[in-house]
């Protein structure tokens, strides 16, 4: 700062900084003409929600102000997103964010504050680093069209027309499960308000992945989930329209395939659904800051399978592979919910779909023993607890860092400058996958622990939607190698 006020003698300087780093390092002050403070209460480390947001602002100001006794403070960005992921009780949507806008600026009128609101446009390539949030916090969107942030009317549902024309097409295309059925009044019910709300929801989450998906990963795992959704989606109707509930299928018979038709159908979609959900409930778990709630489409597929299996559940016969799932998902759902607190309902309604599926995994595996589960759990144990160390005492070491702020030559900063650079292009989740496969389809113990190494470190070192995708074909992999293929 010293170096560029003396640069430039005829320009005030200031620092720009988050009003935490103003309150810890009040002297920096000093040195500048005036402060800049960032105040930004959703990304805030404890968030705010939108009724207490304004209030909070003043109050995190005037703590500024009366701790570097200066009123000379311009608040160099404050606002609020209009689309992106729930965080505890601060939900960004398009009328939250007109509520602050409007409300700060006439705060800040009167009290006469100078300010700058970000942003001026929508950005949505911000996505991806930060999210689809990160996309979303402009007065304008990206076309430069006015999001009537300031004034006029606003409304969480512009596209409301598209969403309730998708959702009557839907209605009216699975109604033709109807033709020619006849069946009793409470049936119909049912079969009605299955196929609203499932209507509702799959076009909810279209609109969610057209704001949310930012690379072609993301974008074939919205196809895949889509798909099969639209499946169950259509498999629930026919049971219900056809007065019939499915029979239990093991995965032998369907591989074998001794069995064909509707149930075993059904039988798939219901472990590509669990696996989507155990892959979503692994990568919320690790690194969930920037991921979003999926809850419109697996609420489907959810109450598909309470209902199709309901009274059947024990009679599923899972093994081991099915056993690990279950605790997975239960444990990770905690790791979630403490992550999320209670006051955010987006994660509150993720946590009961997985716990959802975790019951039918856990009534479906009681002839399981959890015992026969040690090495595998032992083992991805010792591997997060490696790279756990790895990640922490070396990647994100602070004082490691500063030392190779002054010593960039030093062979262990080059190692980790290459490492840094290595997960940020995403290639250890990309080598997670290919090992993963490999291991997969060679079914040998070492290869597929050597898989489940990689995927491991990959969900830990913040490759984690890839490595969580390779972690689950590794446990597979692991748990088919290590025993007789009939248990599994």
């Amino acid at each position: 700062i010293k170096q560029v006020k003396e640069a430039l003698p005829n320009t005030q300087v200031t620092y720009a900084d988050v009003w935490e780093f103003w309150v810890k390092h009040p002297h920096i002050k000093e040195v500048t003409d005036f402060v800049t403070v960032h105040i930004l209460p959703y990304w805030e480390d404890d968030p705010t929600n939108i009724k207490q947001s304004i209030g909070h602002l003043a109050d995190v100001r005037g703590e500024v102000e009366a701790i570097l006794k200066d009123k000379n403070i311009l608040i160099g960005e404050t606002g609020w997103p209009s689309e992106g992921r729930m965080r505890e009780d601060a939900l960004p949507s398009k009328i939250n964010q007109a509520i602050f806008v409007r409300e700060f600026v006439k705060l800040a009128e009167k009290e006469g504050w100078n300010y700058n609101i970000i942003e001026a446009f929508d950005q949505p390539w911000k996505r991806v680093s930060e999210g689809a949030v990160g996309g979303f916090w402009g007065l304008f969107d990206k076309d430069r069209v006015d999001k009537n942030v300031f004034s006029g009317d606003i409304s969480n549902f512009p596209n409301y027309k598209p969403l309730a024309l998708g959702s009557i097409a839907l209605i009216l295309l699975f109604s033709l499960l109807l033709k020619n059925r006849d069946i009793n009044t409470k049936e119909i019910f049912i079969f009605s308000g299955a196929n609203t709300l499932f209507a509702l929801l799959f076009m909810l989450q279209i609109e969610q992945y057209i704001i949310t998906v930012r690379t072609m990963w993301e974008l074939a795992w919205a196809f895949l989930v889509v798909s099969t959704h639209l499946l169950i989606y259509y498999f629930l109707l026919s049971y219900i329209a056809y007065g019939k509930k499915p029979q239990i299928v093991s995965f032998e018979n369907i591989f074998a395939k001794k069995i064909k038709g509707p149930d075993s159908s059904i039988m798939i979609l219901f472990y590509l659904s669990f696996i989507f959900v155990l892959i979503s409930n692994i990568a919320l778990a690790f690194d969930g800051r920037y991921r979003n709630f999926e809850i419109y489409i697996f609420i489907i597929s959810v109450i598909s399978y309470l209902w199709l299996y309901r009274g059947q559940f024990e009679n599923m016969a899972f093994g081991r592979f099915e056993k690990v799932s279950f605790v997975i998902l239960a444990l990770t759902s905690v790791v979630i919910f403490i992550n999320e607190t209670y006051l955010n309902a987006f994660s509150d309604v993720w946590i009961a779909i997985s716990l959802g599926f975790a019951y039918i995994l856990f009534n479906g595996t009681k002839k399981s023993s959890y015992s026969e589960l040690k090495s595998f759990m032992l083992y991805t144990a010792l591997f997060l607890a490696l790279f756990s160390y790895a990640k922490y005492g070396f990647l994100a070491n602070s004082n490691f860092i500063a030392e190779c702020g002054s010593s960039v030559n030093s062979s262990l900063c080059k190692a980790r400058e290459s490492l840094a650079l290595f997960l940020y292009l995403g290639k250890l989740g990309i080598a997670a996958i290919i090992v993963a496969a490999v291991a997969f389809f060679v079914n040998y113990k070492s290869l597929s622990l050597i898989s489940l190494l990689i995927s491991v470190g990959a969900i830990v070192m913040n490759n984690t939607f890839l490595g969580a995708i390779a972690f689950v074909i590794s446990m597979y992999a692991v748990l088919l190698s290590s025993k007789s293929k009939a248990n599994i």
